[in-house]
C-alpha cells in the first residue's frame, strides 16, 4: 500500500510546470543591457533546473520505494510469501525445553501461516488428507526433534512428495540430563512374600553414571547407580496382599521422561463362583491359575450358595434358573461382574439378562473355522492376546447399544457387554466339541487376562492416549495432578504420565500410565537428511531463514540512490544560485 506515495513524484513536475507561467517585469532603460548576459549561462542555468527537477522526483521515488522493503526476489511487504508450518506434538518434541518458544517464534515470524500439528499415531493418509485440505503451500516448516520412530520416516517422506526443499527447524536432542528409557516387572501379579524384580535401562549423559531410586506406594525405599549400559535393577518385599504402585527415577534430573510408573497386584486371588457346563474345559483352566480361588457347583446347588464374599459369578451355560435366581443374578452384576457362557439358544428370561432379541445359532462345516481378533473398540489389553479357532457360535439380535470386546474374523461378537452393566456375555461355549480354545498353550494366559479385565486389574501399563477402562457409567477417576473426574465411559484423558485412580462402587483398581518407548529411546535421525533443508531451532537462525525466504533486501539501495539524488539536487542548486548571483553583479 506504501507504494500508492509514488504518485507524490509527480509533485515537483506539477510545481514546475505552474511555476513556468509565471513571469517577472523588468524595467530597463536600454536594450544594450541584455547583450550584457552572457548566452550560455542562462542555457546552463536551465539545463541545471531539468535535471534537479529530475533528481528531486527521483529522490520522492527512490525513498517511496525504500520504505516498501523491496527484495531481489519480489515485493514482499507482508512477510515472506505463503507457508505451512508442521509441528510435531510428539511426546519428546512436546515436552522439550525449547519447544514452546520456537513454536511462538515460528508463529510470531511468519505470521498468516497455517499451523498443523502432526503426531505419531497419524496415518499417512490422514496427514496427506489434512495437507490437501488446504491450498498447496510454497514452503513448508516442520518443527521437530527428528525422534527415530515408526512415523518419522512416513512423515518425512510425505513431506518431499509434495513440495521441493521443505525446511526441517531441528530441536537439539535433550540429552544433558538423564531419563528413564524403559521398565520391566516380569508380571503383574505375585504371591504375598515374594521379592518382586524391576528393571529399568536409562539413558546417560556422558561418562556420568546418575544414582536412581525405587518408590512404591509413595516411599521412596530402594536407590542404585547404574552400569556402564545404564542398566538398573530393584527388587522389594511385598509383605502383605494388597495393591502396589511406584515409579522409578533418577536423581537430580528435570528431563521430562525421567520417571516410569508401574502398577501390580501381590496375594489377592480373585474368589470366584462357577456354575459348571456340560462337558467344560473352563474348571481346570481356573484352577491352574494361582490368582483365583474357584469354587464350582452344579446348576442345581446354586441357589444355596452364597455370594456375598465373591469377585466373580460366572455361569458356563445358560441353565434353566427360576425367577429368584435370575433376579439374585441381576443384583449381583449391580456391584460385580458376571460372565455368562452361550450354550444354547436363549429362553424369554436369559434374553432379558442378555438385552437381545433373539440369537442363532452357526455351525461350520467340517474343516472351517473363525477366528478371534480384538473388536475395533476394544481394550488394547487385548491385543497381545493369540487368535483361537471357533467351530459353533451364535449370532445376536439387539436393538440395545452392546460394546463388543472380542470378535470373529466374520465381524460378529465372541465376547460382548451391554454398556452400562457389568454382564460379559460370550458366545460359544467352553467345548473342544465347540471350538480349540482349551488346547491352546496360550489359553491359561488369555484366561488370566480376561479375568483381570473383569475386575479391573489390567496386567500391562496403559501408555498415554490409551483409554482407562471403567465398570460402569458414573466411575470417578483421580489423575496423578489431583484432579478428580466422572466418567460414562472409558476415559480417554490419559495425557500425562503417573498413577491414575479408578473408584468404583466403593473399590480402587491403580493403572500406571507411561509415554510410550518409541519415544523414550532417544534415538534420533542423522543429518543431513536427503531433499531437506535443516536449520537449527534458534530464534537468530529461524530470523535469517526469514530474510532469506525474501531475496536479498534492497532497502539499503534505494536509500543510497535517494540520497545521492537529494544530493546532486543540492549540489546544482547551489551552483545555479551562485551563476545567478555573478550576473545580478556583472548587471
Amino acid at each position: 500500500q506504501i507504494l500508492i506515495l509514488l504518485a507524490a513524484a509527480g509533485i515537483p513536475i506539477l510545481i514546475h510546470l505552474l511555476g513556468e507561467r509565471r513571469y517577472e517585469k523588468v524595467y530597463f532603460s536600454s536594450i544594450r543591457l541584455l547583450k550584457q548576459i552572457e548566452t550560455d549561462s542562462l542555457r546552463k542555468i536551465r539545463l541545471r533546473q531539468w535535471i534537479i527537477l529530475i533528481l528531486r522526483t527521483l529522490g520522492i521515488m527512490f525513498l517511496v520505494l525504500a520504505l516498501a522493503g523491496p527484495f531481489a526476489g519480489g515485493w514482499r511487504p507482508g512477510g515472506p510469501g505463503e507457508g505451512l508450518i508442521l509441528v510435531d506434538s510428539s511426546p519428546s518434541a512436546r515436552f522439550h525445553r525449547d519447544f514452546e518458544t520456537m513454536s511462538t517464534t515460528l508463529q510470531s515470524e511468519f505470521p498468516g501461516w497455517d499451523t498443523l500439528r502432526v503426531h505419531e499415531e497419524m496415518s499417512p493418509q490422514t496427514f496427506m488428507r489434512k495437507l490437501q485440505r488446504k491450498r498447496p503451500p510454497e514452503h513448508i516448516l516442520f518443527l521437530t526433534d527428528l525422534q527415530a520412530n515408526e512415523a518419522m520416516p512416513v512423515f518425512l517422506n510425505t513431506l518431499r512428495d509434495l513440495v521441493n526443499d521443505p525446511v526441517i527447524i531441528a530441536l537439539n536432542p535433550y540429552r544433558e540430563k538423564p531419563w528413564i528409557q524403559s521398565l520391566d516387572i516380569p508380571a503383574r501379579y505375585f504371591p504375598a512374600g515374594d521379592f518382586i524384580p524391576v528393571r529399568a535401562v536409562l539413558t546417560l549423559h556422558g561418562n556420568r553414571h546418575p544414582l536412581a531410586y525405587l518408590t512404591v506406594n509413595g516411599k521412596r525405599i530402594a536407590q542404585t547407580r547404574s552400569d556402564e549400559s545404564g542398566y538398573v535393577e530393584f527388587s522389594f518385599l511385598a509383605e502383605s496382599p494388597g495393591h502396589y504402585h511406584g515409579m522409578v527415577k533418577t536423581e537430580g534430573s528435570d528431563h521430562p521422561f525421567n520417571q516410569r510408573y508401574f502398577s501390580l497386584n501381590v496375594g489377592e486371588k480373585i474368589s470366584i463362583l462357577l456354575v459348571q457346563g456340560e462337558d467344560s474345559y473352563l474348571l481346570p483352566a481356573l484352577e491352574a491359575l494361582m490368582t483365583v480361588d474357584v469354587e464350582a457347583v452344579t446348576p442345581d446347588l446354586f441357589p444355596g450358595s452364597p455370594l456375598e464374599n465373591r469377585d466373580l459369578l460366572i455361569l458356563d451355560g445358560l441353565h434353566p434358573l427360576s425367577a429368584a435366581q435370575m433376579a439374585r443374578i441381576r443384583r449381583f452384576a449391580q456391584n460385580r461382574p458376571v460372565w455368562i457362557v452361550m450354550d444354547r439358544r436363549p429362553d424369554a428370561s436369559w434374553k432379558e439378562i442378555l438385552t437381545i432379541q433373539d440369537a442363532r445359532e452357526q455351525r461350520l462345516p467340517e474343516g472351517q473355522f473363525r477366528i478371534t481378533e480384538k473388536a475395533e473398540q476394544g481394550d488394547p489389553l487385548f491385543t497381545e492376546l493369540p487368535g483361537f479357532s471357533i467351530f459353533r457360535y451364535f449370532t445376536i439380535r439387539s436393538d440395545t447399544p452392546l460394546q463388543p470386546i472380542l470378535r470373529l474374523n466374520d465381524g460378529n461378537p465372541l465376547l460382548y457387554s451391554p454398556r452400562e452393566s457389568n454382564i460379559y456375555i460370550q458366545t460359544s461355549p467352553f467345548r473342544l466339541a465347540d471350538n480349540r480354545m482349551g488346547t491352546h498353550p496360550l489359553f491359561t494366559r488369555a484366561l488370566k487376562t480376561l479375568l483381570f479385565y473383569f475386575m479391573g486389574v489390567t496386567h500391562r501399563d496403559v501408555l498415554v492416549g490409551e483409554p482407562i477402562p471403567i465398570h460402569q457409567a458414573g466411575d470417578e477417576i483421580i489423575r496423578p495432578d489431583g484432579r478428580r473426574v466422572k466418567v460414562l465411559e472409558p476415559y480417554a484423558g490419559t495425557d500425562i504420565p503417573g498413577i491414575y485412580t479408578r473408584i468404583s462402587n466403593g473399590s480402587r483398581n491403580y493403572f500406571a500410565v507411561n509415554w510410550p518407548e518409541s519415544e523414550t529411546t532417544g534415538n534420533v535421525l542423522e543429518t543431513p537428511l536427503p531433499g531437506f533443508q535443516v536449520i537449527p531451532a534458534q530464534t537468530d537462525e529461524i530470523r535469517s531463514f526469514r530474510e532469506s525466504l525474501k531475496g536479498r533486501s534492497l532497502t539499503p539501495l534505494f536509500f543510497l540512490l535517494t540520497a545521492l539524488c537529494w544530493g546532486g539536487e543540492l549540489f546544482l542548486m547551489m551552483l545555479n544560485m551562485k551563476k545567478r548571483g555573478n550576473i545580478k553583479k556583472h548587471d
